[in-house]
């Protein structure tokens, strides 16, 4: 029934039509990711003012790695929703994103690698050995969190 539904609004619909129900359901997705991030984020912060017994948090210094997908804009957008009513109210996020290198294990090279062309023919660039490995880029570290 639902793919008769689907297949029914395809018909009907334009093309532009379509892609811009999918990026609009690929945003909610996104979206989700962001939320539980930030929930786990936000509690984190809060605990750590609470034992600290700081009056407010004013910011909150990240490092996050280039391959955990995580939408910077989004991820503020939620922390800002979330810590309303806290003492992280108002907090800014301040992101360092790391880029995703990898290590040969046969040479000990590190290299930068560009995932936007993928994986399937990545080799070391000093050996062209392919047993590698991430070394960064999967990062999600809080460095420091500003508080008053």
């Amino acid at each position: 029934m639902c793919f008769l539904a689907f297949a029914l609004v395809r018909a009907w619909f334009p093309k532009n039509f379509m892609t811009v129900i999918a990026y609009i359901y690929l945003e909610k997705v996104l979206r989700m990711h962001e939320l539980s991030v930030t929930k786990s984020l936000l509690q984190l912060v809060i605990r750590h003012a609470e034992v600290s017994k700081v009056n407010r948090v004013v910011g909150v210094h990240l490092e996050i790695g280039e391959m955990r997908d995580i939408v910077e804009d989004l991820l503020q957008k939620c922390f800002l929703y979330l810590a309303r009513g806290t003492i992280a109210e108002g907090a800014v996020l301040k992101i360092n994103v790391i880029p995703l290198t990898c290590i040969c294990h046969t040479c000990n090279e590190v290299f930068p690698v560009d995932s936007r062309k993928g994986f399937e023919h990545l080799s070391c660039p000093k050996c062209r050995g392919f047993n590698l490995a991430p070394y960064t880029g999967q990062e999600f570290i809080v460095k420091a969190i500003d508080v008053l």
